[in-house]
């Protein structure tokens, strides 16, 4: 880049060498033809030859300027100042040498090249006009002039003067390129700077307006305060956007404390966080956040927290009733002891301890579900696990399975880590439930578990598919709800649980299901165990 503005300087310095040279020959022959018309002055042969030779050359040099390629133009720039002081050594021998009053032009050209070829140009210049200076005496008066001390004086004060405003120049020029780079360096970091601030002010997900200096219209606003208003608000006057309820005179222009108001915005009442700030131009800046979602994230966080004390009210409860109940249940069962079989107050009894034990069951369920998951992480192999935990099935129903078809697709070194009681509790209530799906508990259960990669994470994939009666869409969508139950006898708590567990884990879980075609329950866990959550050393 660099490189490129040196050759476009050079040929900027070859044109005004020869538009300052045309300009210099139309002067001598406006000069020449006034002589001549007003005093009869004859016109000087130095003169027309000069004009002739100098005018011939500008149009060359002309259309080598457009003709020559970029590379070249350096050179030609120099050539301009060679000839030119080629030309005015000529010109100086020929109208006096010393004493010519044309000897200027070397400091002219010496100039010209300071401000167009920087101090390179400059020092060359006047290293090139004192030689040509020294060498055109010395061709015209040859040694005899060091015989004259007048001359030898006048020379040297020359070449001095000349040397000292080449010397003057360079260092003018040397010291304005430093100035010129440190302000190409400043414009770069300032151009840097500013795409920088650009790029944050837009791409910042905090709403920002810039205010007129008359506080009455918006003259800027970023990417996030379009997202938030839902429109582009640069240009509007502040009175026409539901901007217009904030108080740009009060106190917190001065202390710049945070704010909050409602507003509507599409439609819908949002909760806008602000704080404002006075520009030095006397405008506004407004800095704004829609801080809606936060604010009914802590809502319901305050719900959470009311919620968890009565669950832990009713937890304290239900632990409290069971002490009761199980001296009722002793009791009861002692009390039997007194009765005959067939009477009707044991009959009575039977009931009572039968409701007793659902009842146990019931609270026995909610404290699990109320308790906090506390993980004991164990390397577990699924498909032993799977088998065992059938055996226990079997063992427990025992005859009322002997038509019921096992199916089971799990690699035998297919393995995770997770808690091995809670998931010893969701196979269990999911193989249950599905055992009770059946009709007159005959048809088929597969169990299948595969590996799945979802994004850096890998997790097990574990399904339970029944071939029973299937569960309408209406119910699906408040299977896991604690205390929803289709079962006559059931505790409703007992899918909760499941999806709380697997939640503690970090997994997810679902179903698919149509009436008359079975269920498929099915959940995701870590392989390698949850993270960020309470774990327990195994």
């Amino acid at each position: 880049m660099k490189r490129l503005e040196e050759k476009l300087d050079s040929r900027f310095a070859v044109k005004v060498f020869i538009i300052f040279r045309i300009a210099f020959l139309a002067v001598m022959g406006f000069s020449a033809v006034i002589l001549y018309s007003f005093y009869s002055e004859p016109l000087s042969a130095i003169a027309v030859q000069l004009f002739v030779m100098g005018i011939t050359f500008s149009l060359i040099s002309w259309a080598a300027l457009h003709l020559l390629p970029i590379h070249h133009l350096s050179s030609l720039a120099w050539v301009q100042i060679v000839w030119d002081l080629l030309a005015t050594s000529y010109l100086v021998r020929e109208t006096g040498d010393l004493y010519s009053a044309f000897a200027l032009l070397f400091t002219v050209y010496i100039l010209l090249s300071a401000i167009l070829l920087r101090a390179k140009g400059a020092i060359i210049t006047a290293l090139l006009s004192d030689t040509l200076l020294f060498v055109t005496v010395l061709a015209s008066h040859g040694t005899s002039i060091f015989s004259n001390p007048q001359a030898v004086s006048r020379l040297l004060f020359e070449l001095s003067l000349i040397a000292f405003f080449g010397g003057a120049l360079a260092s003018l020029a040397r010291h304005r390129e430093r100035l010129s780079s440190s302000l190409e360096k400043t414009k770069a970091d300032l151009k840097d700077l500013s795409a920088l601030y650009s790029t944050i002010v837009e791409h910042i997900p905090t709403g920002i307006l810039c205010l007129s200096s008359d506080r009455s219209w918006i003259r800027f606003g970023n990417k996030a305060a379009m997202r938030i208003l839902g429109f582009d608000p640069s240009g509007l006057s502040l009175s026409d956007t539901p901007m217009k309820s904030i108080s740009l005179f009060d106190a917190r222009v001065a202390d710049e404390t945070r704010s909050e108001l409602q507003m509507n915005l599409s439609g819908r009442e949002r909760t806008i966080g602000y704080n404002l700030s006075e520009l030095p131009d006397g405008g506004i800046l407004i800095v704004f956040q829609d801080l809606t979602d936060i604010r009914d994230l802590e809502s319901k966080m305050r719900v959470r927290e009311k919620l968890a004390s009565v669950g832990q009210l009713a937890a304290g409860i239900a632990h409290e009733i069971r002490n009761p109940l199980a001296s009722l249940s002793g009791s009861i069962q002692l009390m039997k002891f007194f009765f005959d079989d067939t009477s009707t107050t044991e009959k009575l009894m039977r009931i009572v301890l039968r409701e007793t034990d659902r009842l146990d069951a019931l609270i026995r369920n909610f404290l699990i579900y109320a308790k906090p998951s506390v993980l004991k992480l164990e390397e577990i192999q699924i498909l032993k696990f799977v088998n065992e935990l059938i055996e226990l099935i079997k063992n427990q129903r025992g005859k009322n399975l002997a038509k019921l078809e096992w199916g089971l697709n799990i690699d035998s070194n297919l393995s995770l880590r997770a808690d091995t009681q809670q998931l010893k509790q969701i196979f269990w209530n999911l193989l249950l439930n599905a055992i009770d799906a059946l009709p007159r508990q005959e048809g088929r259960i597969e169990i299948t578990a595969t590996e799945v990669q979802k994004g850096s994470d890998e997790f097990v994939r574990i399904s339970v598919r029944d071939s029973g009666i299937g569960i309408s869409s209406s119910i699906q969508e408040k299977i896991f709800d604690p205390f929803f139950t289709t079962k006559t006898e059931g505790t409703g708590l007992g899918l909760s649980l499941v999806y709380q567990m697997v939640k503690a884990h970090a997994g997810n879980i679902g179903l698919q299901s149509k009436e008359g075609t079975g269920t498929t329950f099915w959940f995701e866990l870590l392989k390698n165990g949850p993270r960020n959550v309470q774990v327990e050393a195994a």
